[in-house]
């Protein structure tokens, strides 16, 4: 058996098994009792399980991969106006990476007693700057200054760089056609490398 995630799942297991326990109850309100039960059930998965696990930069977005991967699909399309724009995917790709590095992680294929290990070994370091208790869930992730994160010092390398800046969690519905044109020519290179590829690429020109 396999099962696909995305980087910030690995966080979101961190905050469920190593910080708070309800974690996933506490996004009912936002997405639903069926996302949560999936979620929880992944997660049971993964910390008692011994299954391959292929981690992602991006994916249609669930946590209940792969079932819910059509249904994903099309919020994507409808977030971005029907069309899976490619420069919209390599921003969500960029921004996924950032998870990647709290955990010392890179795309690939992984037992899940390797993902086990790498959030374990992660979690000491993250109980430093997530709140233990915080009011409104959507906030749990609000970004952190750099002098609170002088243990993930790739993180705060990464979030500190341009392209970061400029692409990570980008929204194209706010930029004009000529800024588009202007990023897809200056990172049309990007567009074309696969996770590993993307991955190397970008963390070697930081």
């Amino acid at each position: 058996m396999g099962i696909s995630i995305v980087p910030h799942h690995l966080m979101n297991f961190y905050l469920h098994y190593y910080l708070w326990g309800d974690f996933f109850d506490r996004l009912i309100p936002h997405y639903g009792i069926a996302y949560a039960e999936n979620a929880k059930s992944l997660c049971r998965l993964l910390f008692s399980g011994d299954v391959e696990v292929e981690v992602k930069l991006y994916i249609p977005d669930s946590i209940c991969f792969p079932q819910g991967s059509r249904k994903c699909e099309k919020c994507l399309e409808k977030v971005i106006e029907g069309r899976v724009d490619e420069l919209y995917v390599l921003s969500k790709r960029v921004g996924e990476m950032e998870n990647l590095l709290y955990f010392n992680l890179k795309p690939g294929e992984f037992s899940s007693r390797e993902i086990v290990d790498a959030i374990r070994k992660a979690s000491k370091k993250l109980r430093k700057i997530v709140p233990k208790e915080i009011s409104n869930i959507e906030g749990y992730l609000v970004r952190s200054p750099d002098s609170s994160l002088r243990d993930f010092p790739e993180v705060v390398k990464f979030s500190n760089s341009r392209i970061y800046g400029e692409l990570a969690h980008l929204s194209l519905k706010l930029l004009g056609d000529g800024e588009l044109r202007d990023l897809r020519a200056r990172y049309s290179d990007l567009l074309k490398k696969d996770d590993v590829q993307l991955f190397e690429t970008v963390l070697d020109g930081l």
